[in-house]
């Protein structure tokens, strides 16, 4: 198949080696193109992590221009963070047709609400085929711009699609066999557990992560027992908005064992603390250099953010939550209330009640 991943990090890496090895001609295509320069000049992509074979894969095409990237491909793997999303969504809007699939891997929080409320307002007028993952496929980090370390293919990943049962889904799941279709997107968007667990990592680390730049692993040396406290307490509002809507997800807890990513003696001990930091698969991966990150940017202004407000409108109180958006935004000296993802962004302001957000994604569906 032609598949275009469309971002130059961890994810997008993974992704672009990943569907090269299994044989598809995928094209690479980012908006900072420094970061996939390389590339252009020698297409060999170096797979290590253990994940996949150890190989040197060729990307086929590596290109500087989004709507041209996607052009001829059959599927669209946006593999970028949220805050990307309106940008991509916006650059394809013109060129889109009806019968391309685009797979946010991940759409994190409110991701697939975002996107599909930017393509219509940047002129999209077709159907859609979009689908969202609720985490990062992969568990991953680029080595060099030419080595990819893939270390885990996540199983059991969730993915929901707009409009609701979209038949794509089966194309997908030849690409990726262990991802389950879920009901709606409220599934995999109430399933960011990134906003969950790395605020509450960097918060209590931010001195450390200041002084030394990030020089220690986030979840093995950076994880105590405080920070499992408040990934619970985090966890429970998120919990709590979710039943408000009707939506039965897993706890933290459960999803985390059962997609792998911690022991069973961690699991049943209960202990979040043991939980996050006997986790081997993320043992070795380093923090953020600076409080200016991801962990924060993304999973407090596109995580927290949305989930807050959608507990706001539907009664429902998320006082943690908010707690860190405000002290997070003071630290970084960004507003992520009003920088974030915000209900209008996700198409459903007006909503103040259960039934009248259910009433606005099902708008969206159609």
């Amino acid at each position: 198949m032609k598949i275009t991943v469309l971002g130059g990090g961890n994810g997008a890496f993974a992704a672009a080696a990943h569907m090269s090895l299994l044989g598809h001609e995928v094209t690479l295509s980012n908006r900072s193109f420094s970061k996939i320069s390389a590339l252009e000049e020698n297409p060999s992509l170096e797979i290590c992590g253990g994940a996949l074979p150890d190989k040197t894969v060729t990307i086929a095409h590596v290109e500087k221009c989004v709507e041209t990237a996607i052009m001829s491909a059959q599927i669209i793997l946006v593999c970028v963070p949220s805050f990307g999303h309106a940008y991509y969504a916006e650059a394809i809007a013109g060129v889109l047709k009806e019968n391309q699939i685009i797979l946010l891997n991940p759409g994190h929080m409110g991701g697939a609400l975002h996107f599909a409320h930017v393509l219509r307002k940047s002129g999209y007028k077709g159907k859609l085929n979009l689908f969202e993952t609720h985490t990062l496929l992969y568990i991953t980090r680029k080595e060099s711009d030419q080595r990819i370390g893939i270390y885990k293919i996540c199983g059991d990943v969730m993915v929901s699609s707009l409009p609701s049962g979209n038949p794509y889904f089966d194309i997908l799941l030849g690409l990726y066999p262990s991802m389950k279709l879920m009901p709606n997107v409220l599934y995999t968007s109430l399933s960011d557990h990134n906003a969950v667990m790395h605020p509450p990592g960097m918060l209590l680390n931010a001195a450390l992560i200041q002084r030394t730049n990030g020089g220690f692993t986030f979840y093995d040396e950076g994880t105590t027992p405080a920070v499992g406290d408040l990934v619970q307490i985090l966890d429970d509002e998120r919990m709590a908005v979710a039943q408000a809507l009707g939506v039965p997800l897993p706890s933290f807890k459960d999803a985390f064992y059962h997609e792998g990513y911690t022991t069973k003696e961690a699991y049943e001990s209960g202990s979040m603390y043991r939980i996050i930091k006997e986790s081997e698969p993320n043992k070795s991966i380093r923090c953020a250099a600076s409080f200016d990150s991801r962990y924060i940017n993304e999973d407090v202004g596109f995580g927290l953010v949305p989930i807050s407000e959608i507990g706001h409108a539907i009664g429902v109180p998320t006082p943690l939550m908010d707690a860190f958006i405000t002290i997070c935004s003071y630290i970084n000296h960004v507003d992520y209330r009003k920088e974030g993802l915000s209900l209008e962004k996700l198409g459903l302001s007006g909503a103040d009640s259960p039934r009248a957000l259910l009433e606005k994604i099902n708008k969206q569906d159609k």
